[in-house]
């Protein structure tokens, strides 16, 4: 989906994979969703830094132990005090948090601002069971601008029935846009 000759339409592409587990700090523990995913994410969901960075390229392609903390999640972990800089525990493995997101708020679905965003190789080989290291929860992707939203759906789905192997009629994958889910 990443290859202009494939999808012109697309700007750009964040697979990623999630799972829901408690994150400790300190004597606070918080359930929420931990999300793997690249570097492209931030673009690709639109979202804003209020604190600190997004993972780096060299992190994620060394699997490195870092996570990037969204406003709520921060907020429960931490109660008022900076989190950059500061240790998490996630499956009892330590991550060095990096980053908090700015508030998106939530919607019907999820609430965006409950989460810990951290590199898709680290979730792979650190926080997955095996048998899911190689599964994707979803890939989030975006289009060029608001005209194009109609022929990167199309791109999208017929470079995925390729990859697939499959057919139009027996797609074993579903898109959504943001728009049908307004």
């Amino acid at each position: 989906l990443s290859d202009a000759t494939v999808a012109p339409d697309i700007a750009g592409v964040a697979p990623i994979m999630s799972t829901r587990t408690s994150v400790q700090q300190g004597i606070a523990n918080w359930s929420t969703t931990i999300t793997g995913t690249t570097t492209d994410w931030q673009q690709v969901r639109g979202r804003a830094m209020i604190d600190g960075r997004f993972f780096s390229a060299a992190e994620q392609a060394t699997a490195e132990q870092v996570a990037v903390l969204g406003p709520a999640t921060a907020a429960e972990l931490f109660e008022g005090t900076p989190a950059l800089g500061q240790t998490i525990i996630v499956d009892a493995q330590s991550f060095t948090v990096v980053g908090v997101l700015e508030s998106v708020g939530s919607s019907s679905l999820t609430n965006d601002d409950d989460l810990v965003v951290v590199p898709i190789t680290t979730m792979a080989q650190r926080l997955a069971a095996p048998a899911q290291a190689r599964s994707l929860s979803a890939i989030y992707v975006a289009a060029r601008d608001d005209a194009s939203i109609s022929s990167a759906h199309q791109q999208i789905t017929r470079a995925l029935v390729v990859n697939h192997r499959t057919t139009t009629a027996d797609q074993d994958f579903s898109i959504m846009t943001f728009q049908a889910l307004m």
